[in-house]
């Protein structure tokens, strides 16, 4: 969803009438970080910038784990060979 988009929404705040929801907050702040503007991430959520990083580094452990554990599988395999 684009950061200055103005149409209808499906969050429940808005629904009601309240305009300052976090969690729309925090997502187009994820959005400005992922399209390079920072300083429009910080107006909209202060957190996300922390957000995109802790996702990126929960990405990382992940695949590491992946690819050690592939690893560790395959050594295990050739050792009973």
């Amino acid at each position: 969803m684009p950061v200055d988009h103005t149409g209808t929404s499906l969050c429940m705040f808005h629904q009601l009438g309240i305009e300052s929801c976090p969690g729309c907050g925090l997502g187009h702040s994820i959005s400005a970080v992922l399209h390079g503007n920072l300083v429009l991430s910080f107006e909209n959520h202060p957190l996300g910038i922390v957000a995109v990083l802790l996702l990126i580094f929960r990405i990382i452990v992940v695949f590491k784990a992946y690819f050690d554990y592939n690893k560790l599988k395959k050594d295990w395999y050739e050792q009973d060979l």
